[in-house]
């Protein structure tokens, strides 16, 4: 088989011992009535804590934050694409608590979120919502796609406010 690639969620100077990843779990009907389960995420989904174990790998990820913590930071991350987003946010906060930067300041740090629905994939809300209280997130814009009558996707978000991000 395949390896299956996820990305790592979690910030290491936040969980130094352990590493969170984020799975959707597939599961599908098809034609004839039968469910085709998803093999790598119907396993993951299954496994008992000290009951079995899984061999994994880690590779070098393109996800980094900017070495200067005054520069901000803009995310996107439609669906499952936030799982870096959920690792920088936590790295972001950690930073702020901290250390010290002397005069600087951490720079703003904007997040755009697109799933289906508040109530269907909405995953981490309460995280995100975290960050924006306590200052990390400086703003968050969330599209659900399929909550309206007219589809709004990250990309509309964006649209509506190039200026702002220009």
């Amino acid at each position: 088989m395949l390896p299956r690639y996820y990305t790592i969620s979690s910030s290491s100077s936040v969980y130094p011992d352990s590493v969170h990843i984020t799975v959707s779990v597939a599961q599908t009907q098809i034609k004839n009535g039968s469910i085709h389960k998803g093999v790598c995420s119907n396993h993951l989904a299954g496994i008992v804590a000290g009951d079995q174990t899984v061999r994994v790998f880690c590779r070098e990820s393109s996800s980094r934050l900017p070495k200067e913590p005054s520069r901000p930071v803009l995310m996107i991350g439609p669906g499952t694409g936030i799982a870096p987003m959920r690792a920088l946010m936590q790295e972001r906060s950690y930073q702020r608590k901290n250390k010290s930067w002397g005069k600087q300041t951490a720079g703003k740090n904007v997040l755009y979120f697109g799933c289906k629905s508040a109530q269907q994939d909405y995953i981490y809300e309460d995280e995100l919502k975290y960050f924006e209280q306590e200052g990390t997130l400086n703003k968050l814009r969330v599209a659900f796609i399929r909550q309206t009558e007219k589809k709004v996707y990250v990309q509309h978000l964006l649209a509506d406010d190039a200026q702002e991000t220009w």
